[in-house]
């Protein structure tokens, strides 16, 4: 089964949970105690970490996972991780990975810790994601900066760092992923990332 194959497996999973959602909530989107959680775009995700040979980077995290499908769709390439505040969305992450694992063992790759991100050492991460809800604020840009050697993937343009070194931004569809340098020089980190 190739790569492709085992993503559309993952795909299919979190569209019959989407349906549940929206049956629960009215909406694709709900507030929890931590922010408003919405589903990235699964595809567009996919081919971003094609794109960007995701399998060269070691240590993903998705800063808010909520139900863990970008940690799974990344594990697929790497070692991946999930923070996520959320009891409810991590337990649904946890059951995703667990009911996936069979058909696509990769998933075994991707952990979930219950936590706050802001709180978490992010230490050892080449590659972190987010789909933002909030400002970041100065205390954690610059956490960001000391911690982690590598770049910040932000989905959507509602709300981006403001002091991190902004790179260049790829076009999913009609949503922009962001990238931001961290703890590397731009030009060093240039000639690593290629799309």
């Amino acid at each position: 089964m190739d790569i492709y194959d085992k993503f559309k497996i993952i795909e299919s999973y979190f569209k019959e949970l989407d349906v549940t959602t929206k049956k629960e909530h009215g909406k694709p989107f709900f507030d929890t105690q931590y922010g408003i959680w919405g589903a990235a775009g699964m595809l567009d995700v996919f081919e971003l970490f094609m794109r960007m040979h995701l399998e060269e980077r070691k240590g993903f995290t998705d800063l808010g996972s909520g139900d863990g499908r970008i940690v799974l769709i990344a594990a697929l390439f790497t070692d991946a991780t999930g923070i996520e505040g959320d009891r409810g969305l991590h337990e649904k992450a946890l059951s995703a990975r667990d009911a996936l694992i069979k058909q696509v063992p990769d998933v075994a790759r991707a952990k979930f810790k219950n936590a706050d991100y802001t709180q978490e050492d992010l230490s050892g991460n080449e590659v972190l994601f987010t789909f933002c809800d909030h400002n970041y604020g100065a205390q954690f840009e610059e956490k960001l900066q000391q911690e982690v050697k590598g770049v910040l993937l932000s989905y959507n343009k509602i709300f981006l760092p403001q002091r991190l070194v902004k790179g260049r931004t790829y076009w999913m569809q009609q949503i922009p992923v962001v990238t931001y340098w961290l703890g590397r020089e731009e030009e060093e980190l240039y000639k690593d990332y290629r799309a």
